[in-house]
């Protein structure tokens, strides 16, 4: 069944097993249809595919959300160490 006019749109892992042409292009559809007014929820791990599409990222640890706040401030020296884990593992894998 599809829903014509949702509210909200839920995303999980939009880009997962895309090749980066594909996944530019998912962003840019999903950009799109923000500019539109479209709501939308997406789960990825994905940092840099977040940083193109998001406002506002949460940052969730043991299913708990421990952050919410825009991509930048989450990506600063955080006091939450699960957080700053992470993106230190960001960095050395980039």
């Amino acid at each position: 069944a599809l829903a014509m006019d949702p509210a909200v749109i839920l995303l999980d892992e939009p880009t997962s097993a895309l090749d980066p042409v594909m996944a530019r292009e998912v962003a840019q559809l999903i950009n799109r249809l923000h500019d539109e007014g479209v709501t939308m929820l997406c789960v990825t791990h994905d940092v840099e595919f977040a940083a193109a599409i998001a406002e506002r990222a949460a940052f969730l640890d043991r299913g708990i959300v421990q952050v919410e706040d825009r991509l930048t401030v989450l990506r600063e020296d955080h006091d939450h160490p699960s957080i700053r884990n992470f993106f230190r593992k960001q960095e050395r894998a980039s």
